[in-house]
């Protein structure tokens, strides 16, 4: 039983809140979900002969309900369907039999998900993402007149504020979806109960007719306002109880524990690698505090504010939150959030325990997120027991280190940027490295200039064009442009130095530091007629070896610390094959589309754009087919490039269209010049999702 005298105030609210947020409330509002309840009626066919085609279409407006940071249950179903279509097909057999109980299909889905993974694991698959709040959008989705979507953290919101005795389970996952659709039954019976909110829905929904059909959806809306409007705003604290500095950024501690006693090491690992640091949503409140820690942490933090991360006693790092929002986290299930950060510092001792003073605030504190006191004294003493020591730095030093822009930049960054993995990333640089040269090569908009200044920056340390050159060749590109040739000078001709010699002759004056040459678009120049003598320096057994150039015969060499990254477009027909002896000289690597990435669902993610997910969902489909065209082949697909450089407010309608009509339909007409029916398909495809007919 709910308590109704805690409900009432809590519809109240969402009166206001509801008319103005249906179109795109939390986690996409009621109209967005819908729109997905529709896509799925429309495509679900369990007899279908591709299955995983089926469930792609199928499953193509559930955006974040199925894909988000770090949570790729949609993307990872459709994988597994591809491997195991079959398999698939009878899971989703037994979860839609009525005739079960409810707690029994979610555990077989899981169960049988499980199986899938272990079976084909390549070492990527490291999760199969089909846990409760997956398993209960599919229902959802095929009964929506019966299901809702369970959340763990939304449904025990919702069980504390309305002092039910139901309160779900960290472990319990298929028993709390049960219990939840008991209380969210009982939740839309007050809903419809309420003759002014029911006018409001009727007077909003435009198919006012079928607006029956809405009220679970409603009711699933109303449980996530609650969660996350109505709480975070309840538990603000008064205007004139605000720290007399406001805008100034609070400093947190935030502990990770042991192995013991909070997540496992290797769980750690992964969260450092993300860049994000994890803490359960109940973690226990400090002393007489009316706020649990867990609270603190998913509803107090803000963006800009500065922690430093400890486990147990041991200091790690010293950070600054990068979004106002925590998010579930999904390695840790049910009940754990997680936030963003950008290191500010690592620790000097990540291995030495803290045995100084003793504060709710310090390492050695049995204590998980806690804000240091905005006063002289506390900050004095983390000054004292914390900044200095372990990261040499002042409070004035760090809050100066938030506004200087940050020129490092590594493996991680260059992973969270160009939508590739540590490994990828180590072997480009291991191959540039050993090789000196490399050729990125891949379809139009894969991001291989985007890569290759990335791959300079991360080699080198920093984010800085300073020692990085790039050069487009064309077919009119030659030996004067690039290293050296008479130009017009007045009544007469000049001897003119190139580009490539001035880069090459600055590297050799700087032998400590490493200098990056990159070439755009490698293979439309006469390479031979371009590179001339210099042809053999590039080699690396050669470099440092000195010739006589054609011109003056000015002994001349390729230094050891200059590498060379070119780029070349594999979809490109006119392009005519590379010069042999050039290609010898060096390593090949291809780049593919990266809309399964890691990096890329999180850019997804941070969209938040239903329209945006059914069109990526397109071009994926798309793709497949591409790459299965033996005329075509993979180093055809669509880049994922298109599609990339977007803010939740610069992502509309208006740009999809323009992509998808003047980028991608253009050049599919040109792949399928002689198979018109198939740029047909296409054209209806791609506009079909921008409803342009």
């Amino acid at each position: 039983m709910i308590n109704r005298d805690k409900l009432k105030p809590v519809i109240e609210k969402y009166k206001t809140y509801f008319p103005t947020h249906w179109r795109n409330s939390i986690d996409g509002g009621v109209s967005c979900k819908w729109e997905a309840v529709k896509c799925f009626r429309e495509h679900w066919d369990i007899d279908a002969p591709d299955f995983a085609d089926m469930l792609s279409q199928a499953l193509a407006k559930t955006g974040s309900l199925l894909n988000a940071a770090h949570f790729f249950a949609g993307g990872m179903l459709i994988a597994m369907a591809r491997v195991e279509g079959e398999i698939v097909r009878q899971m989703f057999r037994s979860l839609f039999d009525e005739t079960q109980e409810l707690a029994q299909r979610i555990t077989d889905f899981e169960d049988a998900a499980e199986k899938i993974r272990a079976a084909h694991d390549d070492g990527t698959w490291n999760s199969h993402y089909q846990y409760a709040n997956a398993i209960s959008t599919y229902l959802w989705l095929r009964y929506p007149e019966k299901y809702y979507v369970y959340k763990y953290t939304v449904c025990h919101d919702v069980a504390v504020t309305l002092e039910t005795d139901f309160q779900p389970k960290e472990n319990g996952a298929a028993e709390n979806v049960v219990q939840c659709y008991c209380l969210y039954d009982e939740i839309r019976g007050e809903l419809c109960a309420d003759a002014e909110l029911s006018k409001l829905f009727a007077d909003t929904i435009p198919d006012a007719a079928n607006a029956s059909e809405y009220l679970n959806t409603v009711t699933i809306d109303f449980c996530y306002y609650l969660s996350q409007v109505y709480r975070k705003e309840k538990s603000a604290p008064p205007a004139n109880d605000a720290p007399a500095d406001s805008a100034a950024p609070s400093i947190w501690k935030i502990s990770e524990g042991t192995d013991a006693t909070g997540p496992s090491s290797g769980n750690k690992k992964i969260f450092m690698e993300h860049g994000v640091v994890v803490v359960h949503g109940e973690t226990k409140a400090l002393g007489t505090s009316g706020q649990t820690q867990g609270e603190a942490f998913r509803l107090e933090i803000k963006k800009g504010d500065f922690f430093y991360l400890c486990y147990a006693s041991s200091v790690q790092l010293l950070g600054q939150f990068t979004s106002d929002e925590a998010i579930e986290n999904p390695e840790m299930g049910g009940g754990w959030y997680e936030r963003p950060y950008r290191v500010i510092a690592k620790s000097k001792s990540t291995t030495l325990p803290y045995k100084d003073k003793l504060k709710w605030w310090t390492p050695n504190a049995n204590t998980t997120c806690v804000r240091v006191p905005d006063d002289e004294e506390n900050r004095g003493l983390f000054e004292k027991l914390l900044l200095m020591p372990y990261f040499g730095m002042t409070l004035y030093e760090l809050k100066t280190a938030s506004t200087k822009p940050d020129k490092t930049y590594g493996k991680t960054e260059f992973v969270r940027e160009v939508y590739m993995n540590e490994r990828e990333f180590d072997i480009l640089s291991a191959l540039l490295r050993e090789n000196k040269n490399l050729i990125l090569q891949g379809a139009p908009g894969v991001g291989k200039t985007f890569a290759a200044r990335r791959l300079a920056y991360a080699m080198k340390g920093e984010k800085d064009d300073s020692r990085v050159k790039l050069v487009q060749f064309h077919q009119n590109y030659s030996y004067e442009d690039f290293v050296m040739g008479y130009r017009p000078d007045g009544s007469g001709f000049k001897l003119t130095k190139g580009i490539f010699y001035n880069f090459c002759r600055e590297a050799q004056e700087h032998p400590d530091k490493e200098y990056f040459f990159i070439i755009d678009e490698i293979n439309r120049g006469n390479l031979s007629r371009i590179f001339g003598e210099l042809l053999m320096l590039l080699e690396k057994d050669y470099r440092g070896t000195e010739i006589s150039l054609a011109y003056n015969g000015e002994p001349f060499s390729v230094p050891k610390n200059l590498y060379l990254i070119g780029m070349m477009n594999t979809a490109d027909r006119s392009l005519a094959i590379m010069d042999y002896a050039l290609r010898r000289r060096f390593k090949f690597y291809d780049m593919y589309p990266a809309f399964g990435s890691e990096g890329f669902r999180t850019y997804q993610k941070r969209l938040d754009n239903v329209l945006f997910d059914a069109l990526i969902e397109q071009i994926k489909s798309l793709n497949r087919e591409i790459a299965g065209d033996v005329s075509l082949g993979r180093g055809f697909c669509i880049g994922h490039s298109y599609f990339c450089g977007r803010t939740p407010q610069t992502c509309t309608e208006e740009w999809m269209y323009m992509t998808a009509e003047y980028d991608i339909l253009p050049m599919l007409r040109e792949y399928w010049f002689d198979e018109p029916e198939k740029v047909q398909k296409w054209e209806e495809r791609l506009r079909g999702v921008l409803n342009d007919e």
